[in-house]
């Protein structure tokens, strides 16, 4: 057993922490829980205005997919980042098995820059993408996470706006970091966050990117609100 997941699993029993799932003691969210929402993700062409976006995710946000995201970002359980991570790896490799095997030998995870929100007191994406390359590494995959993307202006939480707020809200909301410019014909860029609603977060980035001169490969994301024509 890796070390990290023993001091991780003595964590969890210390402080008295069940699995979210099926309520065994110990992790928040348990092996055999894990291994059962594996396997439920999906790459979905997701109508974004004229475009479709094509986001590979683990888990439909709604029942556990919600309730994990929930308790990580809203209630504070940052221990579930492991297995959040996972799930965002399962997400990337739909979208890598989706693109040709002549494609890149290596991925670029950008994530989505998030609000630092006082009352949560972290990045909430920052560990989960940690979590996401550290599993698609054990697995193989040639990756690593370039945060080339910044916000440029500020507006409330996305869940506090409904859709036309959100496209009014986000539209020419990101740029790039100019100096961590380095696109490469054999590295392929795929933007990562964590639930996906409208896609209009994911369309901003796509634009901001592709202004930049990167090309974006595929969107992954942990959890998918939307689905086609809603």
């Amino acid at each position: 057993m890796r070390a990290r997941t023993l001091v991780t699993d003595l964590t969890d029993l210390v402080l008295g922490r069940a699995c979210l799932q099926c309520q065994i003691p110990g992790r928040p969210l348990c092996e055999l829980c894990l291994e059962d929402a594996r396997g439920l993700g999906a790459l979905v062409d997701l109508p974004v205005g004229l475009l479709d976006l094509r986001v590979g995710h683990a888990l439909p946000y709604r029942g556990l997919g919600s309730d994990l995201v929930l308790a990580y970002k809203e209630r504070g359980n940052r221990a579930l980042a492991d297995a959040l991570g996972v799930l965002l790896a399962d997400a990337v490799s739909i979208v890598v098995t989706d693109i040709s095997t002549a494609g890149p030998r290596h991925w670029a995870l950008i994530p989505i820059p998030g609000h630092r929100r006082p009352e949560r007191g972290f990045a909430a994406l920052d560990a989960i993408a940690a979590g996401a390359r550290r599993e698609l590494r054990r697995q193989g995959t040639a990756v690593t996470i370039q945060p080339l993307l910044e916000l440029t202006t500020r507006h409330r939480p996305m869940k506090q706006l409904d859709r036309r707020e959100r496209w009014r809200s986000v539209t020419g909301s990101m740029s790039v970091r100019a100096t961590q410019i380095r696109p490469h014909d054999m590295v392929g860029y795929i933007v990562i966050d964590d639930v996906v609603t409208t896609g209009a977060t994911l369309k901003e980035a796509d634009r901001a990117l592709r202004a930049a001169g990167v090309l974006v490969h595929g969107f992954a994301a942990v959890a998918l609100t939307a689905a086609p024509g809603a």
